[in-house]
């Protein structure tokens, strides 16, 4: 004969976590205009979100814009569902802050919900063509120097640009002045004031910190 026993076995269960990521957000935008951004979402379990609601809030809270998952994976991931959302942006100027809320009630398991936030400038529509060269500090043919500095990060307010491998960077910017900044790895550039009233051809010479 035995005597009958029992033994508790305690546990916690979670809701499957959830993370999100916001890609290819225009910074500037021209104010008052529609732009598109990429919108995903993955769950640590790599569950099914297909169809799965996201949504977008301005920064007083106020939704602006919902999307669903498709049924495609963004490319090279595991788990990553998308989707591309059409926003439009506001009527001022500035730095705007705005955020991703992703809808997890209607799941057959339990998910947590999920949300991140991103930010973008503002600005008035473009009017000139900054065109940037970015050259070795030196002497070249001619009493100027000639080498281009590709992949040199150029800086003017809100807009950015990179160069190529000519040493050249455009920018679409509105009129108005500017701080003009290059950066880029093993080289030095002074910053330069800019006004910008008509298209422009500006030529820097980054000093090489290897020589």
């Amino acid at each position: 004969a035995h005597a009958g026993t029992s033994l508790a076995l305690p546990f916690r269960t979670e809701a499957h976590r959830t993370s999100l990521a916001i890609w290819d957000v225009p910074s500037p935008a021209v104010v008052g205009d529609p732009f598109m951004v990429k919108i995903g979402a993955k769950c640590a379990e790599e569950c099914d979100l297909q169809g799965r609601r996201i949504e977008v809030y301005d920064g007083s809270g106020d939704r602006l814009a919902t999307a669903e998952f498709g049924e495609t994976l963004w490319s090279g991931s595991d788990a990553l569902y998308w989707a591309e959302v059409e926003l439009v942006a506001p009527a001022g100027e500035g730095v705007v802050s705005w955020s991703v809320g992703f809808q997890a009630a209607d799941l057959e398991l339990p998910h947590r919900e999920a949300s991140a936030g991103f930010g973008f400038a503002t600005t008035k529509p473009p009017e000139h063509r900054l065109t940037v060269e970015v050259v070795e500090e030196g002497e070249g043919v001619g009493g100027g120097s000639t080498v281009p500095v590709p992949n040199a990060e150029v800086s003017l307010g809100a807009y950015r640009a990179s160069t190529d491998e000519s040493g050249r960077a455009i920018l679409a910017v509105a009129g108005g002045s500017y701080e003009l900044l290059i950066w880029k790895v093993g080289y030095e550039a002074p910053s330069r004031a800019l006004e910008v009233s008509q298209d422009l051809t500006v030529r820097v010479e980054a000093a090489d910190l290897h020589l």
